[in-house]
């Protein structure tokens, strides 16, 4: 309830309410602390990186999907380590969840579009067991298809899935 309250500010001239959302990142609640760490992000403050770095080492979920919301547009190539530690220790929903920010992250952090992360989502798409990760990291590699490797990589995950509705998604 106090989470979506904040939500709501933000949504109205949320740099009215810096302070208060400033104060949210305090709450003993994890949603509120994350509705918060969104909407002070959301009021261009111009201390926005500083606020949110002491919640890098944060392990809670709702937590670390909004910073990744954030870092996807805003993070920059200092947050990589961030995004891949955080991708390693996440599962089901909140992989999704982070696969479709780092996909965002690539997208604008070309540097970061590294063998490494080629192979790992590569990984992802091929083996993961939940339908929905291998989609999101799919989506993520789709990000770097003007590489050749990358549009050779994705052409192997059609051939060799069997979802159904990956397959339509695919376009297969």
């Amino acid at each position: 309830m106090r989470a979506d309250a904040i939500l709501a500010l933000a949504g109205r001239n949320g740099a009215k309410y810096q302070q208060l959302f400033q104060n949210a990142m305090n709450d003993s609640s994890y949603q509120v602390t994350a509705a918060a760490i969104l909407a002070y992000a959301g009021t261009g403050a111009s201390d926005t990186k500083e606020k949110l770095a002491r919640f890098d080492k944060e392990e809670n979920e709702d937590i670390v999907l909004s910073l990744a919301t954030y870092y996807a547009v805003q993070g920059g190539p200092e947050k990589f380590d961030w995004f891949m530690k955080n991708i390693k220790s996440a599962n089901g929903g909140e992989l999704y969840y982070m696969l479709q920010s780092f996909g965002a992250y690539l997208a604008s952090n070309s540097t970061t579009n590294t063998p490494e992360v080629i192979n790992m989502l590569g990984d992802m798409a091929k083996n993961h067991r939940l339908y929905y990760v291998r989609a999101a990291a799919y989506q993520a590699l789709m990000v770097m298809s003007e590489k050749e490797e990358v549009q050779a990589l994705l052409e192997q995950i059609r051939a060799s899935e069997k979802d159904e509705r990956l397959l339509e998604m695919y376009g297969q």
